[in-house]
């Protein structure tokens, strides 16, 4: 056990958070405790007045709008006399994004409106929650939606709308729910509510039980309300439910019934302790809640003030919350004259009395009833209020229905915006009561303090997704637009972005240090299709040639891995200083190389194969685990020491030209040869420079490039073959281990052999052709597509893009920002799909969520003449081939006529009735002529 606490200490903190939710997910580790109290990190939302999410809700519940208007036109045809004609309505309820979801055209139109609107808010909330959703994927999550309209399905019914198999899972209640639970691959319970208004808070409540039992770890809990047809709003209208002033009065001495409205409510809750664990910004706290029954009162649709005053006792008792010390109570308030006074007695004697006063909100007053989406939008009204300290004011509120005996109470109607009313802990208590006696009550705390920590100053990575190049771009546009007016900082904003993960196909992302660079590259946004990125990286480390006054000191200061592999080797003076000659140089190279390689690592790029160019061979054995970085440094020491015996001697030249070519070029002569087999159309030659000299002469006599590079020794020439046997001698010592990961080695003329990295091997890599097109091609043919070069300074991604298809990359640039460089290096491995990027420190930041690209999707076009019989009806699909049926209203509305046709008194629909349903559905089937018998 001792070994196990041991092993778990030497965790970091994420990994020890995993380590937890797998235990839970495996149901092996201990539940969790009963009381412990829920956590809201996360909201989505649509309401009336273009509130988009919680930011816009919260403006418009302080601003004095009036959101109620006329039925949209494209929804029904409305006549006064109906008496439904305003309503509180979502400007764009056929819009939907199915591409993102992976939804087909044909499936989407067949989808209710409102699974779709819970599909994008559910997502909003997850992204307002800075929570991946990949990795929800298999989880205890729960989903539990409040819904009770089925407007959509029957509007289609009515329009004769063709039925297919998209009508059986689009309209249920159970799969609109559901389709969340699919597309997000949760595994935790999944329940659609239904109790009229008050569904979606009793969601929440039953969400809140399924945490506390540890049924789940997660749950996405709320409801949605749409209203697609006029058939709910005629009946409540005859009932006399409506107002028929157009506004929702809430316990004013105007009520007169209430307005409809439109939404959609969806808040991410997790157990408290979880929250806090795994750092997630906590924007309230559910402290008890209760659901009861009016049981047989006064009438099925009449409240009762006696059931109501038990669900507040019971929620307060589950909450362990004196009432006294609540300052609001976002009710039911409905505006009906009937339930106001009712409701307000029972608040009054359970939450009247108290040291401080208690503000009594309605958001129905603002959106309208949104029925079963009534009650998350007063709950996340309180949620914004306990986490502000403010509370926004009613409208349509002047004075108390007479009903309703204020004199005493604590309680008062907020007409403007208020600060909190009641010293201590903010606490609100929520209620919704439903049509069919079900009621509901939510206490919701102020979220607890949590200490800010500064975030260290460098630069940022800032991920941007979508299902399309487009969508990236307006992401980018989006934010941008959210970072000219926010406060936060760049670092909130990366870390923000990058929890919330689940980057979909097209990806970008923007490096910067400060808002004016990201602001630059939010402007110029690049994306690239993620793809499958083969069997891994290969990290590719040149030789001379990339190092230059500078490099990498910025990573020295900002980066401790960098830097601490740069201790390791004993260079950081040298890193500082201004090196010169090839024993200097090189080493610090190696020093560098090695400590590039250490940094990808870090960041979860690691090798899956290296390949190493002449001295870059020694970074390449070290970071393949074949020598110790002292090892290494001992052979790049001993290496660039014994070459400034030669120094000065010899020339090399770069050839645009095959190895034939050059091999034809080189002849006979034993002074020079082909040093270099960079790419099949370029070579690089080395040995006497009058010789050397000469073959360039002949290069560019032919009209070909070539030219001479500048280097201090003709290394893999016969320039260095007086150094080989003291070579050898130095380094005989050194004992290799087997590498850890592929080599392709660029000495051997089989790079895939086996490499063992003794004394040996040293010298034919000094000596030897540097093969290096042949090791780029056999990794290409192995499958590797993706080449990282560790370096300084690109110098060989050109010679890889001509040798290997696929994503090239270099790690740093001469005289560029070398942290910026870097990660925006890391950044494109990111957006090609390879491997992601780590998530940064940082606090959750309210950035803007996904813009959605809307195509409209509605009830298909009725169908034609003769598919829309009047006595056959509607053509269904079905499954089974050779089966078929058919779907039509009969009766009076629809055939008048029949009214004339009786027996006994009785109407029928007479026997050539059937005859013709049955020839209707010949012709449709069968080939004329035909006999029906």
């Amino acid at each position: 056990m001792s070994d196990l606490r041991g092993l778990i200490a030497k965790l970091t903190p994420e990994g020890r958070t995993l380590l937890m939710r797998h235990l839970l997910d495996a149901g092996v580790a201990p539940p969790p405790p009963q009381d412990d109290p829920v956590a809201v990190v996360g909201i989505g939302c649509r309401f009336p007045g273009g509130a988009t999410g919680p930011d816009d809700y919260l403006s418009l519940l302080g601003d004095d709008r009036d959101v109620i208007g006329p039925v949209p036109a494209d929804r029904w045809e409305v006549r006064e006399s109906d008496g439904f004609t305003v309503g509180a309505f979502l400007p764009d309820i056929a819009g939907f994004d199915a591409e993102f979801f992976g939804i087909s055209p044909a499936e989407a139109a067949g989808m209710d409106p409102q699974q779709r609107l819970l599909l994008e808010v559910a997502w909003e909330a997850l992204e307002h929650a800075a929570l991946d959703p990949d990795t929800l994927r298999g989880s205890k999550t729960g989903v539990f939606v409040g819904m009770s309209s089925s407007d959509y399905l029957v509007a289609g019914i009515e329009r004769g709308a063709r039925v297919d198999g998209y009508t059986t899972t689009g309209t249920p209640h159970s799969t609109a729910v559901g389709r969340v639970s699919y597309v997000l691959g949760l595994r935790g319970p999944c329940v659609a509510v239904d109790t009229a208004c008050s569904s979606s808070l009793t969601a929440i409540h039953l969400a809140c039980q399924s945490l506390r039992s540890g049924e789940s770890n997660v749950a996405l809990a709320g409801g949605v309300h749409l209203i697609a047809g006029a058939f709910t709003g005629l009946t409540l209208s005859k009932w006399g439910m409506l107002s028929p002033t157009g506004g929702c009065h809430a316990f004013d001495e105007a009520a007169d019934g209430f307005v409809r409205g439109e939404g959609c409510g969806v808040v991410v809750l997790k157990r408290l302790s979880d929250a806090q664990r795994d750092g997630d910004r906590i924007l309230g706290v559910v402290r008890g809640s209760a659901v009861n029954h009016d049981g047989r009162s006064n009438g099925l649709t009449a409240p009762s003030g006696v059931a109501q005053k038990e669900v507040l006792a019971s929620a307060l008792a589950s909450a362990r919350i004196d009432p006294g010390t609540v300052g609001l109570i976002e009710a039911h308030g409905s505006g009906t004259r009937l339930g106001d006074p009712i409701e307000f007695e029972a608040l009054d004697s359970v939450y009247g009395r108290g040291r401080g006063r208690c503000a009594l909100g309605a958001v129905k007053s603002v959106v309208g009833h949104l029925e079963a989406a009534a009650g998350v939008a007063g709950f996340i009204k309180a949620v914004l209020s306990v986490h502000s300290g403010v509370i926004p004011p009613n409208q349509r509120f002047t004075r108390w229905n007479p009903e309703i005996d204020a004199g005493e109470s604590r309680l008062f109607v907020p007409t403007e915006s208020v600060e909190w009313p009641v010293d201590g802990p903010r606490v609100a208590g929520v209620s919704a009561f439903g049509f069919g006696g079900t009621n509901a009550h939510v206490l919701v705390e102020q979220p607890p303090a949590h200490h800010l920590v500064e975030n260290a100053p460098g630069a940022v990575v800032v991920p941007l997704s979508g299902a399309s190049a487009e969508q990236v771009r307006d992401v980018a546009a989006g934010l941008a637009d959210w970072l000219r007016s926010s406060s936060a900082s760049l670092a909130d904003v990366a870390a923000t972005q990058g929890r919330r993960g689940a980057p979909r196909r097209f990806r970008a992302a923007v490096v910067a240090r400060d808002r004016e660079g990201a602001l630059a590259g939010l402007a110029d946004v690049r994306p690239v299709a993620a793809t499958p990125p083969g069997p891994g990286v290969v990290f590719v480390f040149p030789g001379q040639g990339g190092q230059w006054v500078g490099m990498g000191r910025r990573l020295l200061a900002e980066e401790p891995v960098f830097a601490a592999a740069i201790d390791e080797l004993g260079m950081r003076s040298a890193l500082l200083g201004e090196p010169h000659g090839i024993d200097q140089v090189q080493p610090l190279l190696f020093g560098v190389q090695v400590a590039l390689a250490r940094l990808w690592e870090s960041t979860g790029v690691r090798p899956a194969a290296v390949i190493g160019h002449s001295m870059g061979e020694v970074a390449a054995a070290v970071v393949a685990g074949a020598l110790t970085p002292q090892q290494g440094l001992r052979v790049i020491t001993t290496r660039s020491r014994l070459l400034t015996r030669v120094a000065g001697r010899g020339s090399m030249a770069s050839l645009v030209v095959s190895a034939e070519e050059a091999q034809e070029l080189v002849g006979g002569d034993e002074s020079v040869g082909i040093a270099v087999y960079a790419s099949p159309e370029s070579v690089v030659i080395a040995g006497d420079t009058d010789a050397v000299t000469a073959i360039v002469g002949k290069v560019e006599a032919g009209g070909g490039h070539a030219r001479l590079i500048e280097v201090d020794v003709a290394s893999h020439s016969p320039q260095v073959d007086s150094l080989l046997n003291d070579l050898a001698r130095e380094l005989a010592g050194i004992v290799p281990a087997a590498p850890k990961v592929s080599v392709y080695s660029t000495v051997d003329n089989n790079p895939r052999r086996q490499v063992v990295f003794d004394a040996g091997h040293w010298v034919t890599n000094l000596r030897a052709p540097v093969r290096f097109e042949q090791a780029v091609a056999a990794a290409a043919e192995d499958g590797y597509r993706v080449f990282v070069e560790v370096s300084p300074h690109p110098v060989l991604v050109h010679a890889i893009g001509d040798t290997a298809a696929g994503l090239v990359l270099p790690t740093l640039r001469r005289d560029e920002d070398d942290t910026v460089t870097f990660h925006t290096h890391r950044a494109e491995l990111h957006n090609h799909g390879v491997v992601p990027l780590p998530v940064p420190a940082g606090r959750v930041v309210n950035t803007p969520t996904t813009p959605w690209r809307h195509t409209r999707y509605w009830l298909p076009e009725a169908t034609s003449v003769r598919d829309t019989h009047p006595l056959l009806g509607v053509h269904v699909a079905l499954p089974n081939r050779g089966h078929h049926a058919w779907h039509a209203r009969v009766g009076l509305r629809e055939l008048p006529w029949l009214t004339d046709h009786r027996v006994f008194d009785r109407i029928v629909l007479p026997g050539a009735g059937y005859v013709e349903i049955a020839l209707a559905a010949g012709s449709v089937l069968l080939d004329d002529p035909f006999e029906v018998r």
